[in-house]
């Protein structure tokens, strides 16, 4: 009976000091929390990285192994598509674009909500078309800030988080 007891307060003891450690809800003020913008680091498959040679000016001369390629960059995926987030997760309104390169064809939806402040804003202009001709996806973020974006094509959905400035 006395280990039941002890491991019970042991257990309340976990779940206090767990608690503590919550980051603060996205709803509360922007000044109460942090954005926290998605750093993946996934490598890609193959077919990525042959895409995005085959787009380039200047091919390398020595073809790298993926994970090297990888490792300066901030890629998320799955089995439909691959978007390349900026490496620090900060976004630049001013470049109005986002490397998606799809693994399928047909058209992608792309919703996406401000997180800080009251949610409420989902003011934006999201487009991609997914198909082997083009790897873009055009965002254009009515304000700065903290900002959830989900991209779906073929019933799958990538969901991330960007810090949006400028």
């Amino acid at each position: 009976m006395r280990a039941w007891v002890i491991a019970g307060v042991v257990l309340l003891a976990a779940c206090e000091e767990a608690s503590q450690n919550i980051l603060p809800r996205p709803s509360a003020p922007a000044n109460d929390w942090e954005c926290q913008p998605t750093i993946a680091r996934m490598v890609p498959p193959q077919a990525v990285m042959d895409t995005i040679f085959a787009g380039m000016s200047t091919r390398p001369s020595a073809t790298p192994a993926r994970d090297a390629w990888a490792a300066s960059a901030n890629w998320i995926g799955n089995d439909t598509m691959w978007l390349s987030l900026p490496p620090d997760g900060i976004f630049e309104r001013k470049y109005h674009k986002l490397l998606m390169v799809p693994l399928k064809s047909g058209p992608v939806t792309i919703t996406g909500r401000r997180l800080d402040g009251d949610g409420s804003d989902r003011s934006g202009m999201f487009w991609a078309n997914a198909s082997s001709a083009n790897i873009g996806s055009s965002v254009d973020f009515a304000k700065s800030g903290c900002w959830e974006l989900v991209y779906e094509l073929g019933g799958e959905q990538l969901t991330f988080t960007l810090k949006v400035e400028g």
